[in-house]
């Protein structure tokens, strides 16, 4: 059976470590690869790659709003 997310780029943007482990090991067991970034910053430098098929992104982040790493 082939997996439902095979090959995808995930960007997991968020504080909470263990939601954090939970998504990246939920989207790995479907076949895609992601990434975890804790902090707007860390998201900043990654968002920038316009490799991302989905970015996970919590709004209320401890260095910033959310949204800002969108725009």
């Amino acid at each position: 059976m082939a997996l439902m997310w095979s090959g995808l780029k995930v960007l997991i943007v968020g504080d909470d470590r263990e939601m954090a482990r939970i998504a990246c090991s939920l989207c790995g067991t479907q076949g895609a690869d992601a990434l975890w970034a804790e902090t707007a910053a860390e998201a900043l430098v990654h968002v920038r790659e316009p490799t991302w098929d989905l970015v996970l992104l919590e709004v209320d982040l401890p260095d910033g709003d959310g949204v800002s790493v969108l725009e």
